[in-house]
């Protein structure tokens, strides 16, 4: 082996590493990555913080599932942090992965459920809204919540259904997902999911025609938005997505110059924020 500059030890050759390990029975391998693993986390922040996959990958080979979906989990938040979204849907699976082995319950049900939540956002950046990956996830998500009724905490499966359903030419099933959002984000006093919330119905009102009607939700939705609340997990700025309908739903109603300004104030801000994919969505409709 030879020492790195950060402190670290590699093999110098990939068949060394692979013949030693392979020479270890399975269970003296199993209590070194478990020593890695709690070594890296006691002594190096740094590692736990940019990159929580290494102690996962370890936990995983150390038969400890809890903690190696917990560490996956948060490879996944890191990435999303970074907007590496493929990133993002790989430690999220593998959390899934790693949860599917540990067998079923109540618990792991719920488990699963908050790990498809997080994994749905990931997923409609990297595949699209209406992508047959971000479908099943969604779909699967909300068999998982069905005894949860109209809890908060559902607002984001919805949300991906209600994304899916429009790129699915579904609009008549996308209003009625766009209304559920309404009346989940109302029953919880949530206003900055009211604001997601009355943009996804402006969006599908948009789609069917009724510009009118766009016009009054996505101006509603603008109004619920407060900046101090904007990331909601979500993975969109609201106003910057309310903000880039509605210039289109003024320009169909013959507010063009309403329509110009409501543009310009998407792209100031998605350039602000620095943040590609809001930017992008600005672009797209400028």
């Amino acid at each position: 082996v030879q020492r790195q500059d950060n402190g670290r030890y590699v093999f110098r050759h990939a068949l060394l590493h692979k013949a030693a390990y392979d020479a270890q029975p399975q269970e003296r391998r199993q209590d070194a990555h478990r020593r890695i693993a709690l070594a890296m986390r006691e002594h190096d922040a740094l590692a736990v913080q940019t990159e929580p996959e290494v102690l996962a990958w370890h936990f995983r080979q150390a038969d400890e599932p809890e903690a190696a979906i917990e560490h996956y989990r948060l490879a996944g938040e890191y990435a999303m942090g970074r907007q590496a979204f493929r990133e993002a849907c790989a430690h999220y699976q593998s959390a899934l992965d790693v949860l599917r082995q540990t067998g079923s319950s109540t618990q792991i049900a719920q488990q699963e459920l908050a790990l498809r939540m997080a994994l749905g956002v990931p997923l409609v950046a990297l595949h699209g809204y209406g992508s047959e990956p971000a479908r099943h996830n969604f779909e699967t998500a909300l068999a998982l919540a069905q005894p949860m009724g109209d809890d908060i905490a559902l607002f984001p499966v919805y949300r991906g259904l209600w994304l899916g359903s429009s790129s699915w030419s579904d609009f008549d099933r996308s209003v009625e997902l766009a209304r559920k959002l309404i009346l989940i984000a109302e029953q919880a006093d949530a206003a900055p999911l009211l604001a997601h919330a009355y943009y996804a119905l402006g969006n599908s009102l948009c789609c069917y025609g009724d510009f009118g009607g766009a016009v009054t939700a996505l101006e509603t939705g603008l109004s619920y938005y407060r900046p101090e609340h904007a990331d909601t997990g979500l993975g969109e700025d609201a106003r910057i997505t309310g903000l880039s309908f509605l210039s289109w739903a003024y320009w169909f109603t013959g507010r063009h110059d309403a329509s110009l300004a409501a543009s310009e104030e998407a792209l100031a801000m998605g350039r602000q924020q620095g943040r590609r994919y809001s930017f992008s969505f600005a672009l797209v409709f400028a």
